[in-house]
């Protein structure tokens, strides 16, 4: 293991590294950019994490000689999602990936992902990723990514619709966080995602009823997790929540929630401040299936 982090680095070479390395953390530097064949001869490496660096573009061999790499976190740089930025192919040398972590936390120009720049990573499984545009979309190009279980969204899409998804059904863990720009989401949204058995909104303000109705799919299928965190109205709109009772949990827009047989359910720091005795009355299925429950940082 090198552990390299916060060490005030502005490059690097190959010869830095020992050719055994098998866990290289390169995070908190000042690294802004990653040259060609800097790690072509660490044919050992399965871990490497470069976050939190100022990197600006890769080249198109930035990564050769990693095929046996397992994680890459390249969070919290100033890449963007363009071919000047990552270039085509920059991640085919990584056969073997299967965490990819590149959330950036930054608004990005209108467009969508690079064309099939994650296509030859046929063997991740976990992915985390900036929306790109005003309409969230996950092109054609990420049905390749066939092993691809769980993924996680933030950035600043205004919308949601009923096929945003469809390319990305297999997943099985969703998390969504800091989408405050958002302004409609398909009741349908989650329509496509079959197999999904673990959801997180975080910071996603579009009301309790909203949120609560687009659980629809998941009637009838077991999940072991539903976390909802800050998804009451946003401060602008929060004259509307007595008006359109969108604080309280009622049997009406409970209706779908107690149809999924769900291990753990949190719903925190939402602006809930009534919870009517019959939101969780007459199930069977919550009986059998609830281990945990967690209504914490409300007005209740």
């Amino acid at each position: 293991i090198v552990d390299c982090t916060n060490r005030g680095l502005t490059s690097i070479s190959s010869e830095q590294f020992p050719e055994n390395t098998t866990v290289l953390y390169l995070d908190q530097n000042n690294l802004q950019e990653i040259p060609s064949s800097s790690f072509s001869h660490l044919m050992s490496l399965r871990h490497l994490s470069i976050s939190n660096n100022q990197i600006k573009t890769l080249e198109t061999d930035s990564f050769g000689g990693l095929q046996n790499l397992r994680y890459l976190g390249l969070e919290m740089n100033d890449l963007k999602y363009t071919y000047e930025s990552l270039p085509e192919n920059i991640f085919t040398p990584l056969e073997n990936l299967e965490e990819l972590r590149l959330l950036q936390d930054k608004p990005f120009e209108k467009g969508g992902y690079p064309d099939n720049f994650l296509g030859s990573l046929r063997r991740l499984q976990t992915l985390t990723i900036d929306t790109v545009g005003d309409t969230l979309n996950f092109g054609h190009e990420f049905t390749n990514l066939t092993r691809l279980r769980s993924l996680t969204i933030t950035g600043n899409a205004l919308y949601i619709n009923a096929n945003s998804f469809e390319n990305v059904a297999a997943i099985k863990e969703l998390n969504v966080f800091y989408l405050s720009q958002i302004i409609h989401v398909s009741i349908n949204a989650f329509q496509p995602l079959v197999n999904l058995e673990s959801l997180t909104l975080s910071y996603m303000e579009i009301g309790l009823n909203n949120t609560l109705s687009l659980l629809h799919p998941f009637v009838g299928r077991n999940m072991t997790k539903i976390l909802l965190d800050k998804i009451g109205l946003s401060v602008s709109q929060q004259d509307k929540t007595i008006i359109s009772h969108d604080g309280s949990l009622t049997a009406h827009n409970t209706k779908h929630l107690m149809g999924i047989c769900v291990k753990s359910f949190t719903l925190i720091d939402s602006n809930i401040y009534v919870v009517e005795s019959s939101a969780f009355e007459n199930s069977t299925l919550w009986d059998s299936c609830l281990e945990s429950i967690d209504l914490s940082y409300n007005p209740l």
